[in-house]
């Protein structure tokens, strides 16, 4: 008579153990990840293609603020603005952004009441103005943590 085959039994696992395993894996992943980058040199590809972006913003930069640009239709089709330059088969579209910026002082002259409102405090300057112990009494603190899992049963991190 054949043996009736019998599943062992469940072990249960800690949730600190499921995350050590699942950082494993993780770290696994990184170190195939790595190992394909240097076989497929994926490092010099990048590195070539960084520079060339650079190289091809540096033109754009040098070439396009001399171009005669006019109305584009396609733009004006979507109700978008901007100018395209176009030359064959290559178009050049511009479109500008406006930033404004607050002129703080006659702002504050015309309206006073509303500057505490609208107005922000940048600690690292108040800190750099009047001392980081002065601006610790016009301060409210608040702590949050960031958390990493460390697998110690790995050696470079005392395991064996």
């Amino acid at each position: 008579m054949p043996e009736v085959a019998t599943c062992p039994e469940t072990v249960q696992v800690s949730p600190l153990q499921n995350l050590a395993a699942m950082h494993r894996s993780l770290r696994a992943l990184d170190e195939q990840i790595a190992e394909a980058e240097a076989t497929l040199g994926l490092k010099a590809m990048r590195e070539k293609r960084a520079q060339m972006a650079v190289e091809y913003e540096d033109e754009l930069a040098r070439i396009a603020p001399s171009l005669p640009y006019g109305e584009d239709k396609f733009l004006k089709t979507l109700k978008k603005k901007g100018e395209s330059y176009r030359e064959g088969n290559v178009k050049i579209m511009r479109s500008a952004t406006t930033r404004r910026t607050v002129l703080t002082d006659k702002f504050a002259e015309a309206f006073p009441d509303l500057l505490k409102s609208v107005c922000k405090v940048e600690l690292t300057k108040a800190d750099a103005l009047v001392g980081k112990k002065t601006m610790d009494a016009f301060v409210e603190k608040t702590t949050t943590y960031r958390y990493e899992v460390v697998d110690m049963s790995l050696p470079e991190n005392g395991g064996i």
